[in-house]
């Protein structure tokens, strides 16, 4: 089981990595004629390289909608970001008036330094060696629409009155040329495909003319909370009794453990500790995409402040046996990166008390509704109460005849999680309101 944050190191993102964006009118205040990159009479984008780059028409757009856009995480992310990846950021407008925005990603995709159980001394067969020989040579460089750390859909956000979500996806493939064409020119390299990452809801099929691939990966899970939840003893006597006697059962065993938030002093002083932690477990999963610099989660506290918490888990001892870590995106809580010992993890269940505390975080805040737990380890997710939340991800090989294959070569590179779906709340609860 892989009990990792799916944000950056599961299989399901293969896929999930790729496309690009935008378009609208004229500059603001400040930017460059040579920036502004016309779509058609009334529509123009411009691109950015950095966060201090942005307009301010672009926080008017974002501020209290969607936190993972707004500058303090992108400022966080920029500041620390993963090993070989970039972003860059695209303003939609329409004469003169921003009317959305985007986030780009490329990312150096190396399928060989992704896959665990591919090196030369585990090679046992013929096809073993084929599948080999073939992720060696399978080098991209990928343009993804989304956040490659995050589950949902995080890629981009319209002024509603203006824009239409299905016009603004029409205006970032419309500009998807044109911006290939200005980042291959200013990093010097060709760019091989692009991909567009967890959408909400399916492409219409006039927008997948350009033969696009649907590729489909795990759900997100997320758990809804309900109004009656004052405290976990609420949640816990919403559970059938098997469910509720696994929970206490959980929570016994880690009866010796000491949780506690963390001071951004402690996050800093601690870094090389969290990040060791945070490699045990990420070293152990089958597919990991991305690699988390030491300084990650430090930017993210020293940027996002309350936004961002990160628990610690000691034993009497006061040694250091894992953490957690929320990030609060509106009224929901995403649980984002997390680290433990293999060890304390079988002798204390660690993690299924990680996803319990978080759950007892959330049902303290009275401005949190949800909490998205992401993409690993769905049935134990599922078993305390998370519902699957399907996304959409479509790829494309600049290559004519690498696309052909690309989505087939995205199965084969992608085991399956097998799981079974839990229905751990009393049926005479499954008829409460829940708030989204």
């Amino acid at each position: 089981m892989n009990l990792f944050s799916d944000k950056a190191c599961h299989p399901r993102h293969v896929a999930q990595y790729l496309f690009s964006t935008l378009g609208a009118g004229t500059p603001d205040k400040g930017v460059q004629d040579s920036q502004v990159k016309p779509l058609s009479k009334d529509y123009s984008f411009e691109l950015y390289q950095t966060v201090a780059d942005l307009p301010n028409s672009w926080t008017d757009l974002v501020q209290n909608r969607n936190s993972f856009l707004d500058r303090p995480f992108l400022t966080a992310l920029e500041k620390s970001p993963p090993k070989g990846v970039q972003n860059r950021y695209v303003l939609l407008k329409w004469k003169n008036r921003a009317v959305g925005v985007v986030l780009l990603q490329l990312i150096e995709y190396r399928l060989k330094e992704t896959l665990k159980g591919l090196g030369d001394h585990e090679v046992r067969s013929w096809r073993q060696q084929l599948r080999y020989s073939l992720a060696a040579v399978l080098n991209f460089r990928i343009m993804v629409i989304g956040n490659l750390l995050l589950s949902g859909e995080h890629a981009f956000l319209f002024e509603e009155e203006l824009l239409t979500r299905s016009q603004g996806m029409d205006l970032i493939l419309q500009s998807l040329p044109q911006i290939r064409s200005q980042i291959e020119a200013e990093n010097g390299q060709r760019l091989s495909g692009v991909m567009i990452k967890d959408l909400a809801s399916p492409l219409l099929p006039s927008q997948r003319k350009s033969l696009m691939h649907q590729v489909t990966f795990q759900p997100s899970m997320k758990l809804s909370l309900r109004r009656e939840w004052k405290s976990k003893e609420g949640y816990l006597a919403d559970l059938q009794s098997k469910y509720r006697v696994r929970a206490r059962r959980a929570f016994k065993k880690a009866k010796d453990i000491q949780v506690r938030e963390w001071s951004l002093d402690e996050i800093e002083g601690k870094k090389t500790q969290l990040h060791s932690l945070y490699k045990a477990v990420a070293d152990n999963a089958t597919f990991n995409m991305l690699h988390l610099e030491e300084d990650y989660l430090p930017s993210l506290k020293q940027e996002l402040g309350t936004g961002f918490r990160l628990f610690g888990y000691e034993n009497k001892a006061g040694e250091f046996l894992g953490f957690c870590t929320l990030m609060q995106n509106g009224e929901a809580y995403d649980a984002h990166f997390l680290g433990l010992d293999d060890k304390a993890n079988k002798a204390h269940q660690l993690y299924l008390n990680m996803l319990f505390n978080m759950l007892g975080e959330a049902i303290q805040r009275t401005d949190i509704k949800s909490i998205v737990f992401g993409r690993t380890a769905l049935e134990i997710k599922s078993s305390i109460g998370a519902v699957p939340q399907d996304m959409y991800c479509y790829i494309k090989h600049f290559n004519s005849v690498f696309n052909l294959v690309i989505g087939w070569l995205i199965r084969k590179y992608d085991p399956v999680e097998e799981w079974q779906a839990r229905h751990p709340f009393k049926a005479s609860s499954l008829n409460a309101t829940a708030d989204l």
